[in-house]
């Protein structure tokens, strides 16, 4: 088979070429790994010699089976018709001969074929060397690292206030943060999560801080230079013309203004300033004359920025003024289309200084002293719990490799038993897996028979969460890897898209992928392709629904309603596609999971068959749900509402009105016990409740009494099975989740864990996708998920969706690779006070900003490229005032606009007028009321082969708790803190998934407070009670309500009153909803008995207004919008809300 990137192919599988491969979608990238596996394979004294390293088990079992089934075929004599099929099969047989010259006797010991994922690569190098810390145990790899990092977190924390040298200086970390415990230690435990990034730096020079601050600073001047060298290369590529015009503008308006103006630096500008110490202040004149403040291109020009008005002055000054003007004006009408120049130069104006400040550079030694102490902590966990993360992993094989210049025992016998590496993938190499590589190699020399091949596509490298760098893949390509020099070859050729669609995917992809590479912020230029093909051949700019690729706009005032009409477009179009013969497989890729929330019950609805891939969480099912409650009841026999829930379950059967009744009952503190025997006694529950409860009592008491005489998962198993859990399964899917929840609660008990926090722990876990209503044909799942795969039919719904925000760190960095090599930036999170990041915070936010945008764009060249056959894009604009509005900021639409606004625009038009009505979805059957099994009276369980014993209860003694002004002050502060948490990390669901996790904090923050054992559970009750009415009131899930913009919780204000006097204030939650109106609001504590609880908010309402009309006053000098203050009351729930109106404060 001849194809037109054919010399390309025959480079990459040369066994005497070290090659760095660029494998666009559809290229056959798996095909030419095996072609030189089996070629390299055939030259080697032993298989072991050849190793290939992929990303994930699929991958290496998908290529381990094509080598053997490629070995069997040659065994069989097979004559395959395929051309590609054909070259496989010679040189297997190559590969057959030499195994029986050799007696490797592949066939029968598959297993000396070297495939393998890197993270078991570096568990079988490390188990060569055992870890120090384990002294030769078995290394047992963490299913749970995130509690690992908290506990190291927490004793880091404890660590660093008991230590007297430490102390002092951690204190000032605390008061830097606001003394907000639990927020460290959520923080150090991020960082602990990813310190194979900054762990070289922080231990290295940790002897030396002098020399530390050094190589920091020099890094933030080799930024500085390459920044302003990206300048220089960006105008560079100007015509010769327009430069000259931009430096003859600069002279004339620095002429014409003040010595402190920005550009007054120009005004001897005869060239392009370079990346000298004295450019930067050049550099920062030309950006004010060409960008606004806010950073885009200038529209026009005046005296403020050096060009008088051409009415003004002599008549020769006029002739001047107005011939400099309309100069100024051609060339930023010139300029205006020039995105990536733009982008570059307003980055110059917030380029970091060159030094640390000295406030700047005490915090961050502070921090670098408790990183250290983190990691020793984090080892002795490892130590106790006798378990690891991937990490450690990593850094230990590292370690048992040695340095390049004193490599160990373990490097020098891997360099003689390695003699050529291959690399899946490549693009989605971490920092640490790059120097893995670096170390495997380093012995290796040119022309001494060793090879190293990489393969991979930069363009859907979409890993950056799991720290995947594709400015490596662009690394290797131009400096090679260590002491290897790689030739790079490009493939070209799209086997698997139609050639219409191709067409489509270099048309659309070559104005969304960045115009420049660029190894510090991620950016790849897009390669074009061509077909392997030539079905389907068509115009990529042409609308018709008969081409390949199809664009379904929708313009909406109301969001919802538009996705849900959105929905039931997806189900027309795949009922459509169903009919079609030439579609055998249909996919539907969503960025997020959420983003299926609404096509699920449109699909279910409509009847139709479909296989989600780990998109319903396991936590979410309802047997999940019933075992995770009767766990928590198990455990915690005071946990009311776990109670509630288990005798609400099926395998109990208790109807709503019974356990009203329950409740009516229940006295405070009392056990479930005893409450089940008063009502028993009472005579108030139904026959069906009576009869169920004496069932269920005998063992929910013996359960009690062998709690901590054998393990947890088998006591819930054993107690739900006699309660009929299991009779009461339906399907096979609920028997899955079953098993799969008992499988996990074993993993989850061999280390401590909080009960409460078990819904978090099973939180990445999904439920089968595969069931009675399931369907191969039509499959949901994420793009991350469907990398690799392909489909006759792709479906993109949701493309409007915004991104989700970035999240705060304790210490900021970013590694990048410039003229003069290495570099490593770091910065410190801001001081709790401060409104502000420092310049390199900002500046290293904006890089990784950088990176995920451009991540992104490759998120959505890798959905496009699933597809075979058809390509459908589902995407939703906002309608304002009679027009489309531009696409939300970060979603997969704002990259993808360019190429699709038109089309936008024309519906628009056709459509004008018309609303978007959400079609209305019946839940049920016509008419027909919601029924819900469960258990019959007269149902047995087996009996149990060791019944358990019964013992008599210990009745808890009864607590009466009140309100004390101290414990409800802290009370108050508890509850502020918990919704800043959730205001800045959770949204939606996420809330319930965090609320237990905020009880067990909150328990902390009151102890801390002095708040007495004998108050704690009240306390921690009236905590609960806020949490719980914020997630089921529609006001407080309003108040938090994630579609909301400019939004900030705890925010500190600093302004001058009406007396003229300086205040700082902190609002507690505000933000700017859809119809504009900047809303300032105060969470009020207080808790009222009694009957008038209208009246009781009308009186707080104005017995803090003014402090609210202060607040919104502050708010008023900085913004013009309109203002709504409210009082929101958690404890009530209760709300008050009002106009603010500038004359009244």
């Amino acid at each position: 088979m001849s194809t037109a990137d054919q010399e390309a192919r025959n480079i990459a599988i040369d066994p005497d070429r070290s090659v760095i491969v660029q494998a666009p979608a559809g290229s056959g990238k798996t095909g030419l790994l095996t072609l030189r596996f089996l070629r390299l394979l055939g030259r080697v004294e032993s298989p072991e010699e050849v190793v290939a390293i992929t990303f994930t088990r699929k991958a290496a079992s998908e290529m381990r089976l094509r080598i053997t089934q490629a070995l069997r075929m040659a065994s069989e004599n097979s004559h395959p018709d395929d051309p590609h099929q054909r070259q496989i099969l010679s040189l297997a047989k190559t590969v057959l001969h030499v195994d029986q010259v050799r007696g490797w006797r592949l066939l029968s010991s598959p297993n000396r074929l070297r495939i393998l994922t890197i993270d078991s690569l570096c568990a079988s190098l490390v188990r060569q060397i055992p870890l120090a810390s384990f002294q030769g145990e078995e290394i047992q790899i963490s299913d749970d690292p995130k509690s690992l990092y908290q506990q190291a977190a927490m004793v880091t924390i404890q660590y660093m206030l008991d230590d007297p040298d430490l102390a002092l200086p951690f204190s000032r970390l605390m008061d830097y943060m606001d003394f907000r415990v639990n927020r460290l230690q959520m923080l150090i435990a991020d960082l602990l999560s990813q310190r194979e990034q900054w762990i070289h730096v922080v231990m290295e020079c940790h002897a030396d801080e002098s020399a530390l601050r050094q190589t920091l600073e020099t890094a933030r001047r080799h930024l500085v230079k390459h920044h302003l060298l990206q300048c220089v290369n960006a105008i560079s590529e100007l015509p010769e013309s327009e430069v000259e015009s931009m430096l003859e503008c600069a002279r004339f308006a620095a002429s014409n203004v003040g010595a402190d103006h920005p550009l007054h630096a120009c005004l001897d500008l005869q060239k392009l300033p370079g990346s000298s110490d004295a450019a930067i202040q050049i550099w920062r004149g030309l950006v004010s004359l060409l960008l606004t403040g806010s950073g885009s291109w200038r529209k026009t020009v005046n005296m403020k920025t050096g060009f008088p008005a051409a009415s003004s002055g002599s008549s020769e000054e006029k002739k001047l003024f107005a011939m400099q003007k309309q100069q100024m004006m051609s060339l930023l009408e010139k300029l205006a289309t020039r995105e990536d120049l733009r982008a570059i130069l307003a980055r110059t104006v917030h380029l970091p200084e060159y030094s640390y400040s000295e406030p700047e550079w005490q915090i961050l030694e502070i921090l670098m002293k408790m990183l250290r102490v983190s990691l020793g902590c984090l080892h002795l966990i490892f130590q106790e719990r006798k378990e690891v993360d991937f990490n450690e992993i990593g850094l230990s094989t590292l370690n048992a490799l040695g340095a390049d210049d004193s490599p160990t025992a373990l490097a020098l016998a891997l360099d003689y038993r390695i003699s050529h590496l291959l690399v899946d993938e490549f693009q989605d190499t971490s920092v640490l897996q790059f120097e893995l590589l670096e170390r495997l190699t380093a012995g290796w020399q040119c022309g001494d028979g060793r090879t190293l091949f990489l393969v991979g596509d930069p363009m859907q490298s979409i890993y950056r969460f799991r720290q995947a760098d594709v400015g490596l893949f662009l690394h290797a390509r131009e400096k090679g890897v260590g002491n290897i020099q790689l030739e790079f070859v490009q493939l070209q050729v799209n086997f698997r898209s139609c050639e219409g669609m191709i067409d489509w995917f270099n048309h659309a992809f070559s104005q969304c992928f960045p115009k420049r590479n660029d190894m510090t912020r991620g950016a790849i230029c897009y390669t074009s392709s061509r077909s392997g093909s030539t079905s389907q051949a068509g115009d990529p700019g042409q609308k018709s629904e008969d081409m390949p690729v199809t664009v379904y706009p929708f313009v909406a005032k109301n969001r919802e309603e538009g996705f849900e009409v959105e929905a039931e477009r997806i189900c027309d179009l795949i009922n459509n596609l169903r009919e079609q013969g030439d579609i055998s497989s249909i996919a539907v890729l969503v960025r997020n999971r959420s983003h299926l929330l609404k096509i699920i019950p449109h699909l279910r609805h409509a009847g139709i068959a479909f296989h989600a891939v780990e998109i319903e969480r396991l936590g979410k099912e309802p047997v999940v749900r019933d075992l995770v409650a009767l766990t928590q009841a198990l455990m915690q026999p005071a946990h009311r509402v776990a109670w509630f829930s288990v005798l609400r379950a099926p395998f109990v059967g208790l109807t709503l009105a019974d356990l009203l009744e329950l409740s009516d009952l229940a006295q405070e503190n009392e056990t479930i016990f005893a409450l089940i025997k008063d009502a028993l006694q009472e005579e108030r529950l139904s026959n069906s409740a009576r009869c169920r409860l004496q069932r269920c009592l005998p063992i929910f008491s013996a359960a009690r009494d062998e709690r901590g005489r054998m393990l947890l998962s088998e006591l819930v198993e054993r107690v739900w099975c006699q309660l009929g859990g299991a009779a009461v399964l339906q399907t096979d899917i609920e028997m899955e989740s079953a098993e799969s929840f008992f499988r996990r609660l074993t993993v989850i008990e061999r280390s401590p864990f909080d009960v409460m926090d078990l819904p978090e722990l099973l939180e990445d876990l999904f439920a089968s996708g595969s069931h009675a209503f399931s369907d191969e044909v039509l499959q949901l799942m994420t793009i991350h998920k469907a990398k690799g795969l392909e489909f006759d039919a792709v479906i993109l719904p949701g493309l409007g969706h915004k991104s989700r925000g970035e999240s705060s760190r304790l210490l900021y960095w970013s590694e990048y690779v410039s003229e003069w090599g290495h570099d490593f930036l770091l910065s410190s999170i801001r001081n709790a006070a401060s409104r502000y990041d420092s310049a390199l915070t900002g500046f290293i936010k904006d890089i990784e900003h950088s990176r995920l945008e451009n991540e992104a764009v490759r998120l959505l060249y890798v959905a496009a490229t699933r597809a075979c056959k058809r390509l459908y894009l589902f995407g939703q604009v906002p309608e304002k005032d009679g027009e489309i509005s531009q696409p939300n900021t970060g979603s997969l639409l704002s990259y993808l606009w360019p190429v699709v606004a038109d089309r936008f625009h024309e519906v628009w038009q056709t459509s004008l007028g018309k609303d978007i009505a959400a079609p209305e979805i019946e839940t049920g059957g016509q008419g027909e009321p919601l029924r819900r099994f469960r258990l019959s009276l007269d149902w047995t369980s087996c009996p149990s082969p060791i019944p358990l014993l019964q013992r008599s209860g210990v009745e808890l003694r009864d607590i009466e708790f009140e309100w004390a002004g101290e414990e409800v002050r802290h009370i108050g502060t508890v509850i502020h803190r918990i919704f800043q948490y959730i205001g800045e990390n959770c949204a939606g669901e996420l809330l319930t998934q965090e609320r237990r996790r905020m009880r067990k904090v909150a328990k902390i923050w009151l102890e801390a407070a002095g708040v007495p054992d004998h108050r704690m559970l009240w306390a921690l009750d009236m905590v609960d009670q806020a949490l719980q009415n914020l997630m089921t009131d529609p006001r407080g899930q309003w108040i938090f309500n994630a579609e909301h913009e400019h939004v900030s919780s705890e925010m500190a204000l600093t302004g001058v009153d009406r007396t003229g006097v300086p205040r700082r204030v902190v609002v507690d939650r505000t933000f700017v909803d859809r119809e504009g109106v900047r809303w300032v609001i105060d969470f009020k504590t207080g808790r009222h008995v009694g009957t008038d609880v209208d009246i009781f908010l009308d009186q707080e309402q104005e017995r803090y207004r003014a402090q609210l009309e202060g607040y919104a006053s502050i708010f008023r000098r900085m913004e013009d919008r309109p203002i709504r203050l409210g009082l929101y009351f958690p404890l009530l729930p209760g709300w008050r809300q009002w106009d603010y109106l500038p004359s009244r404060s």
